[in-house]
């Protein structure tokens, strides 16, 4: 009777927990996931059953795209709960191992075969691991953590040598040991990116890069006008250079646009027209679907550019299908979920705690935030094509299911914010120790 009555409290405290769990998690950017993963199995559903049944090359039922996007939803749903069950302060103990897992994951892709030119993705039978996905989240872990535990050290040593009046190899030997380690691995992943043929991802890397450095303080005044300058320069000539070519002879364009992948994508999103069967096929028919829809759209599975004439139309150009069957009403629905997972989470970065979480949670934020407009842009001609997935809507396994990973580390940010977590010795980061042996526990209930 005593183990039977022992197992039964521990059932529940374990129902309890969870129950606490629920607590505190944000509920609103929670319920605007679940809504969008039901929005992008409704519409994979409508966009993939026309060559489900006349194509025999997308499968052997018209279900099997709507039935892998179930299987994915969940996978991802259930990763998005497991990882709210992850203390940040794990992330700082073994960023080291995530580093050197992720840098394996992505450079397994150089070894398979090439899909579209582009040596991105890892077989598995029929289902395929894009590594790029998850190297994104690991940079922004990456930098979370550096720009506290490796900026407040610079700087605290740094004053020190100033005062001192060090001779400048010392100045030098400092910036190397405090930044070495998170400048190589970024430049690693950067590289293999390359290698990968995966610019867009590169860019976003970047743009995140800068974001948290931006978003921790640690760039000093001077560099913030330095950088901001380059970026108004280059919008300048970003500007300048689309205005020159779109007054280009068009054969010129096209010829141009031929000699090379990238450029071709660059002439389709100047003059999508000036090539419309060919480099501007996507962007134009994008075009097209948009313009069908209207107001309320032409009805759910009554789309006719899904029938051959919008390529990527379940994943990538989804948005477009959406605007074409449920019309600019059902997009602002939907622009509205995404608008309350990015505030939210910006929220959630604000009331940290912790400087560590606060900037996790930017990132995160603002990776969703930089792929829904990115997304958004492309297919009406704003930005260049990058192959782009629609944030938790376009078709896809890799890229839904670690959004919802990486929205689950802004929930667990949620989660120690609720609950009162706290980081001891964020500021002296000699406290800290990073490579996992013996680590101190630095985080305490108030």
């Amino acid at each position: 009777m005593g183990i039977v009555n022992e197992n039964e409290v521990n059932r529940e405290q374990s129902l309890l927990s969870g129950l606490v769990q629920w607590k505190y998690i944000d509920k609103l950017s929670f319920f605007a996931v679940l809504i969008l993963l039901s929005f992008s199995i409704i519409f994979v559903y409508s966009t993939t059953i026309y060559y489900s049944i006349f194509d025999s090359n997308w499968g052997n039922s018209p279900y099997d795209f709507v039935q892998k996007q179930i299987l994915f939803s969940i996978i991802g749903i259930t990763f998005y709960f497991i990882v709210q069950r992850i203390p940040i302060d794990y992330y700082i103990r073994n960023w080291k191992v995530i580093l050197n897992t992720v840098v394996v994951l992505m450079v397994l892709p150089l070894f398979f075969e090439p899909r579209n030119g582009a040596h991105r993705w890892i077989a598995l039978g029929s289902f395929t691991f894009q590594p790029s996905e998850v190297a994104k989240i690991a940079l922004i872990l990456l930098w979370s953590i550096a720009c506290v535990t490796r900026m407040d050290d610079f700087k605290e040593r740094f004053k020190v040598l100033k005062a001192k009046k060090a001779p400048m190899e010392l100045f030098v030997r400092r910036i190397v040991k405090s930044w070495g380690e998170p400048v190589i691995y970024t430049l690693i992943l950067l590289l293999l990116y390359r290698l990968q043929s995966d610019n867009g991802s590169a860019v976003i890397s970047g743009a995140l890069i800068c974001i948290l450095l931006f978003a921790s303080g640690g760039l000093p005044a001077k560099a913030s006008r330095v950088f901001w300058g380059i970026v108004v320069f280059l919008v300048g000539v970003l500007t300048a250079a689309s205005t020159y070519f779109k007054n280009m002879d068009p054969k010129i364009l096209v010829e141009w646009g031929k000699s090379n992948y990238v450029y071709g994508r660059f002439v389709s999103w100047i003059n999508p027209f000036v090539d419309y069967d060919r480099m501007g096929f996507q962007l134009v028919n994008s075009l097209i679907a948009m313009s069908k829809g209207g107001l309320f759209g032409v009805g759910l599975g009554k789309g006719t550019q899904k029938k051959g004439h919008l390529p990527d139309g379940h994943t990538d150009f989804i948005l477009a299908n959406i605007v074409e069957e449920g019309g600019i009403f059902t997009l602002l629905i939907l622009y509205t979920l995404y608008m309350v997972i990015i505030l939210r989470g910006y929220k959630i970065a604000r009331e940290s705690k912790s400087r560590i979480s606060m900037l996790a949670a930017t990132g995160i934020a603002s990776l969703f935030f930089i792929q829904a407009c990115w997304n958004s842009a492309g297919i009406v001609g704003l930005l260049p094509l990058k192959g782009l997935p629609a944030p938790l809507l376009s078709s896809g396994g890799t890229s839904l299911i670690f959004m919802l990973v990486a929205l689950g580390i802004l929930q667990r940010v949620h989660i120690e914010n609720q609950k009162g977590v706290t980081k001891k010795n964020e500021k002296n980061p000699r406290k800290i120790r990073e490579n996992g042996k013996n680590p101190r526990k630095s985080y305490s209930k108030q």
